[in-house]
């Protein structure tokens, strides 16, 4: 005769249950959860713009910073090879970065450790149309314009196209070149969710371990 032994839910063998099955449908959910709209999942774009105003007088905001290059050779004690000038009525109603053929404003910007620029753009003085070169570099590429953006008065540059964008520099090709102001969009850097999935990883590891009181 036979016998067959009845199993009570204590003396159940564990494995009734597979871990790995606890633990990976634990991570998707988790998952499916962060990337249905968890604040940092999506952060939200914070601009600065550069409009060569400070208080109210001729200056730079600090967010940006700016190197001049002027040409080798040019006699400084003629006349600078850039300077901020103020709106006069019937002219301008904005500041105005202007420089002189052959100089370059190199931009940078002060980010935290965590941002990067994800969208930059740089507007010309109308008055005074297209007389210069603008250059987007990025981790990925570069782009700068050329003559078919003659007359434009609005460049702008994503993140998609160059990578992040860590330098604009602004060049003057005829005297008089002016430029009105320079916008960037930064965020955080886009690792915020991958590194709580892989902080997830230990904890769901864990969870497969031996529960107290369930004999193998």
């Amino acid at each position: 005769m036979s016998h067959h032994r009845l199993l009570t839910p204590a003396a159940r063998p564990r494995h009734a249950t597979p871990r790995g099955t606890q633990r990976l449908t634990l991570f998707l959910l988790v998952f499916l959860t962060l990337a249905a709209g968890a604040p940092f999942a999506a952060a939200e774009m914070v601009y600065y713009t550069e409009d060569f105003c400070n208080d109210g007088e001729p200056g730079f905001d600090p967010m940006f910073n700016h190197e001049f290059i002027e040409p080798a050779g040019h006699p400084a004690y003629m006349y600078p090879m850039w300077d901020i000038r103020m709106p006069s009525p019937g002219f301008s109603d904005v500041y105005r970065l202007v420089m002189g053929f052959g100089t370059k404003d190199i931009i940078t910007f002060n980010l935290a450790a965590d941002e990067y620029v994800r969208f930059a753009q740089v507007t010309v003085s109308p008055e005074l149309n297209w007389l210069g070169e603008i250059r987007f570099i990025g981790t990925k590429g570069e782009w700068q314009t050329s003559a078919n953006e003659y007359g434009q008065e609005r460049f702008e540059v994503w993140s998609t196209t160059i990578g992040s964008i860590n330098t604009i520099e602004l060049s003057g090709i005829q005297d008089g070149i002016g430029f009105s102001s320079v916008t960037i969009g930064v965020v955080p850097e886009p690792v915020g969710l991958l590194l709580l999935l892989a902080g997830l990883q230990p904890a769901l590891f864990l969870r497969g371990r031996a529960t107290p009181g369930l004999s193998r």
